[in-house]
């Protein structure tokens, strides 16, 4: 190479310039288009992570409201528990004392049922000494009257 004329060497180095500065920019060019689509694949990734941010966030409201819905319900058992054993006790004395008055009212009945019954009795001889007594009256003025 020798031979050549500096200029011809100079304009070969500067076609040789070109070249390399083309490829450069082809290169440039090849990585800006990867770097941009890179850059939309990291703002779809950004997006769906907001998203999925967002619906994590959603869901942990709604298992927060979930959960203190729960306790609420557990709250309310525990409570409707307690009032119904509250119920069943006052229930249960209620029928304790129904039982004892029935037992009383049992009772009464049979002893008036005797004492009507002994009642009857004192009623029926007294009612037959009245009789006997006026039996014998009547008989006795019967017998006055028969002698006369």
């Amino acid at each position: 190479m020798q031979g050549r004329s500096p200029v011809l060497r100079f304009n070969g180095f500067i076609n040789l310039y070109q070249n390399i500065i083309e490829l450069e920019l082809q290169e440039t060019e090849a990585a800006c288009k990867r770097a941009r689509g890179a850059n939309a694949e990291i703002k779809s990734h950004m997006d769906s992570f907001e998203n999925f941010e967002e619906e994590v966030f959603n869901a942990q409201k709604k298992v927060a409201q979930l959960e203190e819905e729960l306790d609420q319900a557990a709250t309310n058992i525990k409570l409707s528990t307690e009032r119904a054993e509250e119920n069943d006790k006052v229930i249960v004395d209620w029928e304790l004392q129904i039982t004892a008055l029935n037992r009383r009212i049992s009772l009464l009945v049979n002893y008036f049922i005797s004492d009507a019954a002994y009642d009857m009795q004192h009623i029926k001889t007294c009612l037959n000494i009245v009789l006997y007594r006026i039996f014998r009256k009547t008989r006795c003025r019967g017998l006055k009257k028969r002698q006369e």
